[in-house]
């Protein structure tokens, strides 16, 4: 559980430069706005083209991808760590984990978009990722 806290954490860190634990201890609770009707509906689509959105996530303007040595150096995976990527989207840090968790590791990527997870898969394997 404390790895997939510090996943969570350091990636609201970066994306929304909230303090880090033990920054500032008198930081108060942020309430997220509502979720917009409908907004996940273009991952649910059959016909969600994954390319797209490899040119829209994995690029350096994107600052969780552009930080992602600063992420990876967060969470301190070790080899043999079982590790989750909620919200996986395309992958990119789901590979970076695996790479990090070795052949005894595991990393389960998860997503709402199959097409995603399609993608992964595929992926993975000419990666040379089990």
């Amino acid at each position: 559980m404390k790895l997939t806290f510090s996943i969570a954490i350091a990636c609201l860190t970066i994306a929304f430069g909230l303090p880090a634990i033990g920054q500032d201890s008198t930081a108060t609770a942020v309430t997220a706005p509502p979720v917009p009707e409908g907004i996940n509906d273009k991952f649910k689509d059959p016909d969600l083209n994954v390319d797209e959105w490899l040119d829209r996530f994995e690029v350096e303007s994107r600052e969780v991808y552009a930080a992602r040595d600063e992420v990876l150096k967060a969470c301190d995976i070790k080899p043999g760590q079982r590790i989750a990527d909620v919200g996986a989207g395309t992958g990119f840090y789901s590979r970076l984990f695996a790479k990090r968790t070795g052949w005894d590791g595991w990393v389960y990527s998860v997503d709402i978009a199959p097409k995603f997870l399609q993608h992964i898969a595929k992926r993975a394997t000419a990666d040379g990722i089990e």
